[in-house]
C-alpha cells in the first residue's frame, strides 16, 4: 500500500475519531440540558418538604424525577471530563510553544529549523503551520540517509499536519469515558499517521533501509512521550516489523472497531433522545421558586 492511500485511510479514520468525539459531546449537552426540569422540580420538592413538613415518600412514586437527576449528574460529570480533557490539551499545547521557543535556533531553511543540541532529535511542532525541528548533532549519531529518510519521514507529518490531527485525536481520547478497546483504537490512529510518514519516507527514497536503520538506532535512546502539537520521530516495534515484512497493518479490525463504536453511539444517542424527560411549561417559575426557597434556608 503507498503513502498516498495510506494517507487517505488515516484521513477517513481521523474524521471517524472526530465524529465520535463530536457525537458525544452533542449527545451529553443535550442530555444536561433536558434533565434539568426534572432535577430542579427534585429539588424543589425535597426543599419544600423541609420547609412545609411534606411527607418525603410520596417523592418515591416519580421515577422520572429520579432519572432525570441520574442523567444530569452522569451528563454533568462527563461534561467535566470533557471540560477538563480541553483544559489539559491547550495547556500543553501552550507548554510545547514554550519548549520550542527556548530552543536556540541555528538557521532556517523554509519550513526547516535546525536548533542547537547534542542530541539526534528530530520532530515537526506547530498546530496551523508545522515547521521540522532538526538537532545540530544529528549527523553525529546517523547518517546521510538516515537523515534524508527522516526528514522525509517529518515533511509528510507537515503535509498531513499531522500536530494538530493527532492533538485532537488525543483530546478526544481523554475527553470520552472509559470503554473496551478505546486505548487500542486511538493508538492506531497514532500508529497509521507514523506509518504514513514512513512509506512516504520509503518511496522518496525508493529505499526502505535508511528509515529502518534509524529506527532501530532509536530503539537505544529512550522514546519522549507525543506531546500535544508535537510529532517526534519516535520508534515503535509495531511500525519496524511492518516495515520489514514481519507484521501487517490490521486495517479492516480497527476499523471494524471505530465503526462499532460510532453505531454504538448512534444507537444510544436515538435511545435517549426518544427516550420521555420530565417537561416542565413553567420552567422560570420553578426556578424562581427554588431561588425563594434557596433564600429562606
Amino acid at each position: 500500500m503507498n503513502y498516498r492511500v495510506l494517507n487517505k485511510l488515516t484521513s477517513l479514520y481521523f474524521v471517524a475519531v472526530m465524529a465520535i468525539g463530536v457525537i458525544y459531546l452533542a449527545l451529553i449537552w443535550w442530555v444536561f440540558v433536558k434533565t434539568v426540569p426534572g432535577t430542579t422540580m427534585l429539588l424543589i420538592y425535597f426543599l419544600d418538604s423541609k420547609r412545609y413538613g411534606y411527607d418525603l415518600a410520596s417523592i418515591g412514586d416519580m421515577p422520572w424525577l429520579w432519572a432525570s437527576l441520574g442523567l444530569w449528574l452522569l451528563s454533568l460529570v462527563w461534561l467535566w471530563k470533557a471540560l477538563v480533557a480541553g483544559i489539559k490539551t491547550v495547556r500543553k499545547i501552550m507548554s510545547t510553544e514554550k519548549y520550542v521557543n527556548g530552543l536556540k535556533l541555528l538557521s532556517r531553511t523554509g519550513n526547516k529549523v535546525r536548533f542547537d543540541s547534542a542530541s539526534g532529535e528530530i520532530f515537526t511542532a506547530g498546530m496551523l503551520h508545522p515547521t521540522i525541528y532538526l538537532a545540530s548533532g544529528l549527523n553525529k549519531t546517523h547518517s546521510n540517509r538516515e537523515i534524508q529518510a527522516m526528514i522525509a519521514h517529518e515533511e509528510n507529518h507537515v503535509r498531513m499536519k499531522d500536530p494538530l490531527r493527532t492533538t485532537l485525536a488525543m483530546m478526544v481520547e481523554k475527553g470520552l469515558p472509559s470503554f473496551p478497546m478505546k486505548e487500542k483504537m486511538f493508538r492506531y490512529f497514532m500508529t497509521l499517521t507514523e506509518l504514513c510518514a514512513d512509506k512516504s519516507a520509503e518511496e522518496s527514497l525508493a529505499d526502505g533501509l535508511p528509515l529502518i536503520t534509524a529506527l532501530y538506532k532509536k530503539l537505544q535512546l529512550s522514546n519522549r512521550s507525543l506531546s500535544a502539537g508535537i510529532n517526534y520521530f519516535s520508534s515503535q516495534s509495531e511500525r519496524i516489523g511492518i516495515l520489514v515484512g514481519k507484521k501487517k497493518l490490521n486495517w479492516g479490525m480497527n476499523m471494524r472497531l471505530t465503526s462499532g463504536v460510532m453505531v454504538g453511539l448512534l444507537v444510544f444517542t436515538y435511545v435517549i433522545i426518544k427516550s420521555n424527560f420530565y417537561s416542565c411549561p413553567h420552567l422560570s417559575l420553578c426556578l424562581s421558586a427554588l431561588t425563594s426557597v434557596l433564600k429562606i434556608h
